[in-house]
């Protein structure tokens, strides 16, 4: 939670899109649930395509295209 509270910090702040990016990759990486890691993944797929970093962007589509092969969602 604390890297989630973190970037959020850093989004409101405006200053940092690259840190923000950074903030939710690693929230990825944390070991949750199925459906807390879905929306994990989600964030940073968001956040990364907007940013125009389409390659890591894509590594976070088929991590979620694994959970929803699973039927976590």
């Amino acid at each position: 939670m604390r890297i989630e509270t973190e970037r959020k910090k850093v989004l409101a702040a405006n200053n940092d899109p690259v840190r923000v990016c950074e903030l939710a990759c690693l929230m990825s990486l944390c070991a949750m649930e199925g459906a807390h890691k879905f929306l994990a993944f989600k964030n940073a797929f968001t956040l990364l395509y907007k940013m125009g970093n389409f390659i890591t962007a894509a590594h976070f589509a088929r991590q979620i295209v694994a959970l929803e092969q699973f039927g976590v969602s």
